[in-house]
Order: C-alpha cells, then structure tokens, then sequence
C-alpha cells in the first residue's frame, strides 16, 4: 500500500484538499454556482471535480450495467441497491471517470490520497468494489475533470473568478446537491441575500462600509458587491469585512 502523500501547507499558496466556489457573478455556463474539490494544484497547474452538479444524462446503475459490472449473479449486490450520485466533474474528458471518496477504501496502485479522510480511485476495480458492496462509505463518481494550466487558476482567482475554503467531508459528500453552494459561501461567512448593485452596504448606518468604493470600476452593467457585515471577531466584534465582486480585471476589496 502507498504511504498516503503529506498535505500541502496552506502557507505554500496551493489549493490541494480544498473547496473552489464559483462567484455569483461567473458567466461561463459550465462553471456557474459550482464547487469544485481541488485534488492537485502545484505550480504546474491544477485538477478538481465538480461535486454539486448532477449528470442528467445517466445513473449509477445504468452505468454499471454498460461497463457490465452487474452481472446479475444471485450473490452480487442489486444493481437498483447500489446508491453513488453521478456527478458532471468538468469539461475535461467528459467520458473518464473518476471517484472520489473516503479513505476507507485503498487500493494499493490506484488509489491516490488527497487529504486526510479523501482519496480519488480513476480505475473500473472500485466500481466492480462499490457493486459488489466492498467500496468506501461515502463516494462520488464524476465523468470528466476540470482542469487548469500553469498559473491560470491563479489568474483567475486574482481576476475575482473563485473563492475558496478548507473542505468539510460533510459538505463534500452531502446528497443535497442543490444547497452545497450556498453552504460553502456561508463556511466563508457570505450570505447571497446581501448580494447588491451597489457599492452601498444594505446596513446603511450600521456598516461601516463607504459610500462609494475606493476603486470604480468602468464596466457595465454596475460592479456587483458583496457585502458581508458585520463579521464577529474576537479582536474586534464589530469589525465589518466587505468582498468586491467585480467584473474581470477589478481586484478584490477588503476594509475592516
């Protein structure tokens, strides 16, 4: 068995092991509200898997029977007992899968161990596994990845494009795909409802955020923010965070 591989620090500026979110305001289709697990990031590039946008095209099942994993034999688990959500991973090699799931399931040449309680298996054996009732607890089966060049993730992020936070194996591997998003902004402590064209805080007097923003941004339509307020410290309990959600090119905007 492979010694699982030591998580990256976060001081080394990689995303590996953690949750990518879209922002409100992402206009490619393909990536809108999405959350993405990142299973590598370095600097020659990155790859990770949608985790909350269901393939519409094909179930679990249906797929086993293609891949004739359910042999129908009397000692085989039911193909209509076997219960994996199919998840679009991205745009990339949209007929590869891939499986994400807990660490209870190893196999010692294709397993590969992203992060403490994750690992990703790309291999036919723990689908024959899952099938037959011998796969990890919790598991997610993604067709196709998504996937960034050297340092374009990095411009992206910059370019206000993601946002980010550490993974939580409960939101991970929730079934309730269509609250994921909104609970991974809230893990970052942003609440959509507070989503303005403006650069004016709802709050009003009880925010300390400025009329107009320091930097104007030209484009149209209006720049959307964020306002996030107030944001309990134990510091400072009345401090106020505030997160532009610019258009490409308008970097981010933080005042306490």
């Amino acid at each position: 068995m492979r010694t699982p591989r030591k998580r990256k620090g976060r001081s080394d500026g990689y995303l590996e092991g953690q949750l990518l979110i879209a922002m409100p305001i992402m206009t490619d289709k393909r990536f809108a509200r999405s959350v993405i697990y990142m299973c590598a990031h370095s600097a020659e590039g990155a790859m990770g898997l949608i985790v909350n946008q269901r393939a519409p095209h094909i179930s679990f099942s249906e797929l086993l029977k293609q891949l004739s994993i359910a042999s129908g034999k009397a000692d085989d688990i039911r193909v209509d007992q076997v219960d994996v959500d199919v998840h679009v991973g991205g745009p990339v090699e949209t007929g590869r899968g891939f499986v994400l799931h807990s660490s209870d399931y190893h196999a010692a040449e294709s397993t590969l161990s992203i992060d403490d309680g994750v690992s990703l298996t790309a291999t036919i054996d723990i689908l024959k596994a899952i099938a037959g009732g011998k796969g990890p607890d919790r598991a997610i089966l993604a067709l196709g990845y998504a996937g960034w060049r050297a340092g374009q993730l990095e411009s992206e992020i910059q370019a206000n494009g993601w946002l980010h936070c550490p993974a939580d194996l409960d939101l991970l591997f929730d079934r309730n795909l269509e609250q994921k998003y909104d609970r991974a902004m809230s893990r970052i402590g942003i609440d959509l409802s507070h989503l303005v064209r403006s650069g004016r805080c709802r709050r009003r007097g009880r925010c300390s955020m400025p009329a107009a923003p320091p930097r104007t941004c030209t484009a149209a339509p209006p720049p959307l923010w964020l306002c996030v307020c107030p944001v309990p410290r134990a510091a400072d309990a009345a401090g106020a965070r505030h997160h532009r959600v610019g258009h490409r090119g308008c970097r981010s905007y933080d005042s306490r």
